[in-house]
């Protein structure tokens, strides 16, 4: 994804995705709900020829999509929320 697009657009999405997910969604969740814990994820978990990112709570297995694995694959990753598709993992 980051060698399609030049250094300073990426500079731009990661601007917009800190802006968004570290600042603006943590304070609306603490102010709306101040006892939900939020979590922020995607791309922290985005290395999905990591297994050891399949550890994290809320993993994005890229192997389905952009590796083209068939669907059943997901049964053999252990993650709590494989993001994206908003399915429940294995325990």
């Amino acid at each position: 994804f980051d060698k399609k697009y030049s250094p300073e657009v990426m500079a731009e999405f990661r601007k917009g995705y800190n802006k968004t997910f570290r600042e603006i969604l943590p304070e609306i969740v603490h102010r709306l709900a101040p006892q939900t814990a939020y979590t922020q994820s995607s791309p922290d978990t985005a290395n999905w020829g990591s297994a050891k990112s399949l550890a994290y709570g809320d993993s994005h297995y890229w192997g389905l999509w952009h590796g083209r694995e068939p669907f059943e694959v997901l049964g053999q990753k252990n993650s709590p929320l494989h993001e994206r598709i908003r399915i429940s993992g294995v325990p």
